[in-house]
């Protein structure tokens, strides 16, 4: 059988979906040295080119 949500149901949800993010900012995440080492290469190694034929194109250089 399947449950109606109702208005009030959704708010009380919201709200404390809203709660728990406002608390999760408490803590200081930062990444480590290696996740950003890793993505800035990435990053460098992304080419993407637009063509007339086939619209863009993603290419990893390495």
């Amino acid at each position: 059988m399947s449950k109606t949500t109702t208005l009030k149901n959704l708010v009380k949800l919201s709200s404390q979906t809203n709660t728990q993010l406002t608390l999760n900012k408490d803590h200081d995440y930062e990444p480590s040295r290696l996740v950003v080492a890793n993505i800035l290469n990435y990053s460098k190694a992304l080419s993407i080119r637009n063509t007339n034929l086939v619209g863009a194109i993603e290419m990893i250089l390495n």
